[in-house]
């Protein structure tokens, strides 16, 4: 009969320091599509133009919003305007606490946890096809913006 070593504790530690950075998702694969995927804009939409004007809200350039988030300039720029492009989970959390965001909503909108919730979706797409893309927000922007965050944060 063969004995097998356990790791020691250094193994531990380094173990964890090598995939500190690393994202792990649990569960299902988020980025398979189901049926309804296909025939419906993905919330991803949403979760760009929540991300854009949220950040234009606060008069910040993607670069600056990149800065005070630690991430790249370019993946806040594929959130805000690429659909197909899913977020890490990090960063979607470091969104949410940067603008006062519930996690678990976020994280739907992003791509990044299963909602089956109709009203959540219908909510989530309408505010995405009433947004428009000016550089300046205007205040029916506003209150949209307002609107779907106050929706947002009274989620249950």
């Amino acid at each position: 009969m063969t004995t097998r070593n356990r790791p020691d504790r250094q193994w531990y530690a380094r173990m964890i320091r090598e995939t500190l950075d690393d994202d792990f998702v649990i569960g299902p694969a988020p980025f398979s599509a189901s049926k309804t995927e296909a025939t419906e804009p993905p919330l991803t939409v949403a979760f760009g133009m929540l991300v854009r004007l949220a950040r234009r809200s606060k008069k910040l350039t993607v670069e600056q919003l990149a800065e005070k988030l630690s991430v790249d300039a370019a993946e806040i720029q594929q959130i805000e305007h690429d659909p197909a492009y899913h977020a890490r989970p990090r960063t979607i959390s470091n969104i949410a606490r940067f603008f006062d965001l519930p996690l678990t909503e976020l994280m739907k909108l992003a791509g990044a946890a299963v909602s089956n919730d109709d009203v959540f979706r219908t909510k989530a797409l309408k505010f995405a096809a009433h947004s428009d893309d000016m550089s300046i927000l205007t205040d029916e922007e506003q209150n949209m913006l307002r609107s779907f965050i106050r929706f947002l944060r009274e989620k249950p």
